[in-house]
């Protein structure tokens, strides 16, 4: 079988019954699982659950950390190191953004918040966080004037936060620019973003290893003249590769761009519709060799995952790898993360008892570089 042939996918488990609605996922290692949502009242919550190498999911366990923010939104998780995590978020009611850290034992057992931080004094919506180097990260958000604004932090490997660089760096004018970040090479990152005219833009600029934000950004270029959200980004280096649903049809697209070693970004290079009825957020992750990702919430509301190769040039093949329908009925908010070998997992919203918007973890299989599809493997593949 080929780099990116998708298997079956598992049973679900249920992590919350009640409410599990945009989740985000992250892999701690020694087979936990960790998924941070909008949990029931719409606060925040984040649970760990067992998955095996083999992709046998296990129990969700015991315990979990509540954010009682009663209007936490659009959560982002991150694996720090070791036991540590991070999520950053935004408080529908004042509008501030939060990063926040905890533990996650070995054992499952999630601590309570270890360091909690304020991100803007004024308002900082839908933010992203991405690894620079070291202790250092990178936020990404809508500030008070609804511009794409760059800021950094640090986080210890003790859980706890301080800003680097609370000031940051304005990417531009925008409206509503629901940013998403991704490191390209050495100390140039980029965000994509909505621009103040509804265009798609992706934009770069500088971060040094110690959290030092260049003083103007690097390059810029539109990738899509109609407006839009739900970005997600992903470089191997030299390309960056952005998936998003267009405004006008909502049809999910994959459009690429170059960027070089001063950062200067190219003209779209490929563009692909991978799916031509619906797509709602998308998130791509990279599988190996050129090959990608894309899980959705698509067509009938289901859960989608599409395989598909994309050239460090850019060049995006003519047509999918694979796909499958993860989730036939319900799959919303999906996010996807690698567990080991060929085996991913992805965490969404399912659908219930009375159409409850509980939320689920399926594992798959995707074939990967260095690794062959088990055909032991409970039936996922």
């Amino acid at each position: 079988m080929a780099i990116g042939d998708i298997g079956s996918a598992s049973d679900p488990v249920i992590f919350d019954a009640v409410q599990g609605i945009q989740t985000s996922f992250a892999y701690r290692g020694d087979n936990i699982g960790v998924v941070a949502f909008k949990g029931p009242d719409n606060d925040g919550k984040v649970k760990a659950f067992a998955v095996s190498d083999a992709g046998v999911l296990g129990e969700v366990f015991a315990g979990s950390l509540v954010i009682p923010a009663g209007s936490f939104t659009n959560p982002k998780l991150i694996h720090v190191a070791g036991d540590i995590f991070a999520v950053v978020y935004h408080d529908t009611t004042g509008l501030h953004g939060w990063l926040k850290t905890f533990s996650v034992s070995d054992a499952g057992a999630i601590s309570a918040v270890l360091g909690s931080l304020d991100i803007n004094d004024d308002q900082g919506m839908d933010p992203e966080i991405c690894h620079v180097s070291g202790d250092v990260y990178a936020l990404t958000f809508s500030d008070r004037l609804n511009d794409p604004l760059v800021t950094t932090v640090s986080i210890s490997g003790a859980g706890a936060v301080a800003d680097v660089d609370r000031e940051g760096l304005v990417l531009g004018t925008a409206t509503a620019p629901d940013p998403s970040i991704c490191h390209v090479a050495g100390e140039i990152f980029a965000v994509a973003y909505n621009g103040d005219s509804n265009e798609h833009r992706i934009t770069t600029f500088g971060i040094s290893g110690a959290g030092v934000l260049g003083a103007a950004i690097q390059s810029s270029t539109i990738f899509d003249a109609a407006g839009g959200t739900q970005f997600s980004v992903i470089s191997d280096g030299s390309m960056v590769a952005i998936a998003y649903p267009k405004d006008i049809d909502s049809h999910g697209w994959l459009k690429t761009v170059t960027v070089d070693g001063a950062g200067n970004v190219s003209g779209v290079i490929g563009l692909f519709e991978f799916d031509d009825a619906l797509c709602v957020q998308p998130r791509i992750v990279a599988i190996g060799e050129s090959v990608y990702a894309i899980a959705y919430q698509g067509p009938g509301g289901g859960g989608w995952l599409k395989t598909i190769g994309i050239t460090s040039a850019g060049i995006i093949d003519a047509g999918v790898i694979d796909f499958l329908e993860f989730e036939p009925a319900v799959g919303g908010t999906p996010s996807i993360g690698h567990i080991a070998g060929n085996v991913y997992a992805i965490t969404f919203t399912g659908e219930g008892p009375a159409a409850a918007p509980d939320g689920r973890v399926r594992t798959v299989g995707i074939v990967s570089p260095g690794a062959r599809l088990n055909n032991l493997m409970m039936g996922l593949l």
